[in-house]
């Protein structure tokens, strides 16, 4: 396209009485624009234009009922002598001020079908395009602007509507359905010795089920959690006090799914290993003279490293740092 052409193009659409105020200024950057996209190949040899081809369907001023968002658009225009390729622009047009461009395309055919990706705020749009030949020594004359209008309830059906392939609806894997516990039983008793070389946990194997996470919980919180290959694992429990403990699995299938919980159980540790805590009255006055003094803290040492029973002050069965700390307390404030 030669500058004298693009002048003369212009100074048509200038030179129109009243243009601007018709129009307006947006319909001027439309044209320049699709101009622009007309533009020359560099290094094409000089030839004379292709002609610009006649804009077919859809009818330039024509109602076309708007077919929804997710439709192809037919367009067809004559052909021109020489043209190996056309190229076609689409514009659409919400307002005077508002449009985007739709597509831009080249195809060797003399008609295309186009998703525009229309929206339903677009329903009522105006839809601008133009098309141009092409061949190996650049682009031919640009048509001139057709326009059609899309109504939301009237208009002329599309023909032969081409919805594009709907993409199959992603499958939502399904969670595999939880195990069922078999040891510990729950409310289990388990001595200290075991839990120290470790608590076996047991389930049975789950249809579907590629590991299991088994969940181990200390004062309601989970110490232990771990995604598992096999049907059984050992967990061991280094501090084997009289406590109670919680467990429960959950299959998770080869996508990564984890199903729901198996239901907690619960187990005891230590209990049946310690003595059993004898409800001897708590003294500090542990020779029994009638008087605290260095003997009474030399007793309560010796006994306490003996583990005897008249040093638990808090009555667990264990002597531990919890006595120590009772002891002193008591025997400060008894000495006040």
């Amino acid at each position: 396209m030669t500058k004298d052409f693009v002048l003369s193009y212009l100074s048509r659409f200038i030179g129109a009485k009243n243009f601007l105020l018709r129009e307006g200024f947006v319909s001027l950057l439309l044209t320049a624009f699709l101009l622009v996209a007309a533009g020359d190949s560099p290094g094409a040899e000089e030839q004379a234009p292709l002609g610009a081809p006649a804009l077919l369907f859809p009818a330039n001023g024509s109602k076309m009922l708007f077919p929804g968002t997710y439709t192809l658009i037919p367009f067809a225009w004559s052909a021109v002598n020489d043209a190996t390729a056309y190229e076609i622009n689409v514009i659409v047009r919400i307002s005077s001020k508002e449009f985007r461009p739709a597509a831009q395309t080249v195809t060797p055919a003399t008609s295309v079908s186009l998703n525009l990706n229309l929206t339903v705020r677009e329903s009522q749009a105006q839809v601008q395009w133009t098309v141009r030949a092409l061949n190996e020594y650049g682009a031919g004359i640009l048509s001139e602007m057709s326009a059609f209008t899309f109504g939301l309830d009237s208009g002329t059906p599309i023909p032969d509507l081409t919805p594009l392939p709907t993409p199959p609806p992603t499958a939502t894997p399904t969670p595999p359905m939880p195990p069922r516990l078999l040891y510990p039983e729950d409310g289990a008793q388990i001595d200290a010795l075991t839990a120290l070389q470790g608590v076996t946990f047991s389930w049975e194997p789950v249809v579907g089920a590629y590991t299991y996470q088994l969940t181990v919980y200390e004062d309601n919180q989970p110490f232990f959690q771990q995604p598992l290959k096999s049907m059984q694992h050992s967990v061991i429990i280094s501090q084997p006090i009289q406590k109670a403990y919680q467990w429960d699995i959950r299959s998770i299938n080869s996508a990564n799914t984890i199903g729901k919980s198996s239901g907690r159980r619960s187990f005891r540790v230590g209990e049946g290993i310690y003595p059993t805590p004898t409800p001897y009255p708590v003294s500090v006055d542990i020779n029994h003279n009638g008087k605290l003094d260095a003997e009474d803290l030399y007793r309560f040492a010796a006994n306490y490293g003996a583990n005897d029973p008249k040093t638990d002050f808090d009555h667990t069965g264990l002597n531990d740092a919890n006595d120590l700390i009772l002891f002193i307390d008591l025997y400060q404030a008894a000495r006040r």
